[in-house]
């Protein structure tokens, strides 16, 4: 029951994510009998991102043609999975990781460590390569929702060279690799360790109840500095409530690509529903919803991008929560900033607080 922090290395964040289960078994031990070598070997002992000495350098043999670990039997279900591994080089800057079943050739991504160039396979999608510090990245993408359920599927992880796996290798090159993750869901969350079996982490919540002297009902103004994991087309909503979603001012993200909503339901009547597209909701948007008799408005960026004159306000509001009041459409996201003002603050004030 303690917060989650997301640190970028400049500033953190609150951060909340959906429940997600690591399907590899063994996600940091690659000498484990689990993970199969074929032109390659694996060595231990170098520092990993969690700063003790439990990565493994992935080493290519001198044979020709593709030097690569990787694990069977993994029981898939449905259509979306993200796969994701640590890495650094080591004599070799490329990797390529593959997701793949009997019928799923092409979901894979070509990772180069030195110019962050990524190339994904006609079934991969949302390539990203994160920046960690002393030469580590994470690399990681998500298969395309093509029919890949059912069966068994394999995660490899191979040494490239030039953008392609089928080489002669030296014997000694290779990269370091730390930290394996299947998980199913249209886009990658945060690191969950394995030894021996799959780890689920449960969905992360946040609720401050019994706040009722903070909040105004005739009012006042909700602000959120934050950043969503994904724009997966789906509603996400950040609220003030009386602990139902009956009763509810929020900021949501909407279902539309990188929409952003001020709403307020008052009786289970939608009241007031601003909405504006951002260019992008996975970056930090500074969000300002104004609520007062007869003067509402949604404030991104320093600018006021929509108002209205019409609405009733719902009374007894004394809950915050990254849901809709009422423990549903959960805001997966990452908040650097969370206020709540019992006056509708001034134009002036509200350019300078979104700017």
């Amino acid at each position: 029951n303690l917060a989650r922090v997301d640190y970028d290395g400049t500033a953190s964040s609150l951060l909340a994510e959906p429940e997600r289960t690591n399907l590899i078994t063994y996600s940091e031990d690659f000498s484990n009998a689990d993970w199969i070598k074929s032109a390659a070997s694996v060595v231990s002992g170098f520092t990993s991102p969690d700063g003790t000495d439990n990565a493994f350098k992935l080493v290519e043999d001198t044979s020709t043609g593709i030097h690569r670990i990787s694990v069977d039997g993994i029981t898939v279900v449905t259509e979306k999975y993200s796969v994701s591994i640590y890495a650094k080089s080591d004599g070799r800057n490329e990797i390529r990781v593959s997701l793949a079943n009997y019928f799923s050739s092409g979901t894979d991504a070509y990772f180069n460590l030195d110019t962050k160039v990524i190339t994904l396979g006609f079934l991969a999608e949302n390539g990203l390569i994160e920046t960690l510090s002393n030469g580590w990245f994470r690399c990681s993408f998500t298969s395309k929702n093509v029919g890949f359920a059912g069966g068994n599927a394999k995660v490899y992880i191979d040494t490239a060279l030039n953008g392609s796996t089928s080489y002669t290798g030296d014997g000694t090159s290779g990269v370091y690799i730390y930290g394996a993750q299947l998980e199913e869901g249209s886009y990658g969350t945060s690191y969950i360790p394995t030894s021996g079996s799959t780890v689920t982490r449960v969905q992360d919540q946040y609720t401050k109840t019994g706040i009722s002297n903070l909040i105004n009902s005739e009012e006042g103004v909700l602000f959120l500095e934050m950043a969503a994991l994904a724009d997966d087309g789906t509603d996400r909503k950040f609220s003030i409530s009386d602990g139902t979603s009956s009763n509810v001012i929020s900021i949501i993200y909407r279902p539309t690509s990188n929409q952003v909503r001020g709403a307020i339901i008052t009786g289970g009547v939608n009241q007031v529903l601003l909405s504006f597209v951002v260019a992008d909701s996975t970056a930090f948007n500074k969000i300002a919803f104004k609520w007062k008799a007869g003067d509402f408005a949604l404030w991104i960026g320093g600018v006021e991008v929509v108002t209205s004159s019409s609405g009733s306000i719902p009374t007894g509001l004394n809950k915050i929560s990254n849901d809709n009041g009422g423990g549903s459409f959960y805001m997966y996201s990452k908040v650097k900033q969370l206020q709540v003002f019992k006056t509708a603050l001034t134009y002036s004030e509200l350019a300078t607080l979104t700017t």
